[in-house]
Order: structure tokens, then C-alpha cells, then sequence
């Protein structure tokens, strides 16, 4: 079995758990991938005092929300350009 935690459970864990960074492999040949998923979200307004180096992107002004990582998070990934090309 494994297990993948996001950027926001490294920044309450302190770096105990880190981030997976997520992507996807096409198999050469057709395999069964079975997943389960769970997600948290915390109250909004949530403060975090993380140590953690995740802490020191400038995405993260300690103590910063979960509402204000959140917002920060999707910006940061968001695809804003065509991908045809």
C-alpha cells in the first residue's frame, strides 16, 4: 500500500510527513490501478506556525491561513498559457 500527503499536510506536520509531488505514468501495457482518495480542508480561517521548509516559500508569510495557502496553492499551478503550441 502506499500513501501520498500534499504541501498542506508537510506544512501542519512540520516536515514529519512530505509532499508527494504528484504525476501520472503511462504503463506500456494495460494494468489494473486501483485509488482511494481522501481529502481535509480545515476551517478557513485556520492559522498555521509551520516550521517547515515549505514555510520559507514566498507563497507562505507566517502565520498565513488555510484559506490564504489555498489561494496562494491554486495560483501557483494554475495553467495559464495554451498548451498547444
Amino acid at each position: 500500500m502506499l500513501f501520498q500527503a500534499g504541501e498542506f499536510a508537510q506544512l501542519l506536520t512540520d516536515d514529519a510527513m512530505i509532499a508527494t509531488e504528484h504525476y501520472v505514468h503511462k504503463p506500456n501495457e494495460p494494468m489494473d490501478r486501483y485509488t482511494m482518495v481522501m481529502f481535509f480542508e480545515p476551517e478557513g480561517e485556520l492559522k498555521v506556525h509551520s516550521t517547515s521548509v515549505l514555510a520559507k516559500d514566498s507563497r507562505y508569510q507566517a502565520p498565513f491561513t488555510y484559506n490564504e495557502w489555498s489561494k496562494n496553492s491554486f495560483a501557483r499551478y494554475l495553467v495559464t498559457e495554451s498548451l498547444e503550441q
